[in-house]
């Protein structure tokens, strides 16, 4: 749970969050199941040099 828009989120927010993650890895047919879930996570940065 650290993507930061989760982290930034209050308390009560992030175990509602964590119960719907629970809930979706419990009952989807592609994650039912598994130890693990992948979470792929992509970071795009930016660098502006003037000219």
């Amino acid at each position: 749970m650290s993507v930061s828009f989760i982290a930034a989120a209050s308390h009560a927010d992030r175990e509602d969050i964590r119960a719907s993650l629970a809930e979706l890895i419990a009952t989807h047919p592609a994650l039912k199941g598994k130890d693990r879930v992948s979470f792929p996570y992509r970071t795009v940065a930016y660098h502006c040099a003037r000219i």
